[in-house]
């Protein structure tokens, strides 16, 4: 039999520990992804846009909330080549957009996302900046795009979408979602 431990909360419960000091559990996991839409603060933000030049930013994301945006990745089809800069940091008020509203995945919350979104053939009045992925498309079939290492999008950051060539059409959903640090 293990050696026991006390719950320190003083309710008398009890937990078995190895002899290496490890805790005896039996539970269930799940993804945090899984856990964030069960929770309702799992969002997809869809863009149908043909930016008009070089250069063009066409989806401007702005956290409002005190969470964490845990951008995922997006899904994408380009009309013909085309090369997309995903940056951090810009800077400046947006002008040229539209408002869009993210859908929540959980059709059973109907919280909105807390935030600023747009998307647009050319947002305008942003600057600097830092780019943190290159992709180069060439395929018209929708591809789902998973960023490597999650794009974390503190409150009052922007997160935006560049088209380098310009003049092709781009559409796509990027997925995200506000991640709550204490579960």
């Amino acid at each position: 039999m293990p050696d026991m431990i006390r719950g320190g909360t003083g309710a008398g419960y009890m937990a078995g520990v190895t002899n290496e000091h490890q805790l005896l559990i039996r539970g269930v996991t799940e993804s945090a992804e899984r856990y964030e839409n069960e929770e309702g603060r799992a969002y997809h933000l869809l863009f149908d846009v043909t930016p008009t030049g070089a250069g063009d930013c066409f989806l401007y994301l702005k956290n409002a909330s005190d969470k964490d945006i845990v951008v995922e990745g997006f899904t994408y089809s380009v009309a013909s080549a085309e090369k997309i800069l995903i940056k951090v940091r810009d800077t400046g008020t947006p002008a040229g957009g539209a408002t869009a509203t993210p859908v929540n995945c959980n059709a059973g919350k109907i919280s909105d996302a807390d935030g600023t979104f747009q998307t647009g053939n050319d947002i305008t009045g942003l600057s600097g900046g830092l780019t943190v992925d290159k992709l180069w498309c060439t395929s018209t079939e929708t591809v789902n795009y998973n960023f490597e290492q999650d794009i974390f999008v503190p409150k009052n950051m922007v997160f935006t979408m560049y088209a380098v060539t310009g003049a092709i059409n781009v559409r796509g959903t990027l997925i995200f979602n506000f991640y709550n640090e204490t579960y």
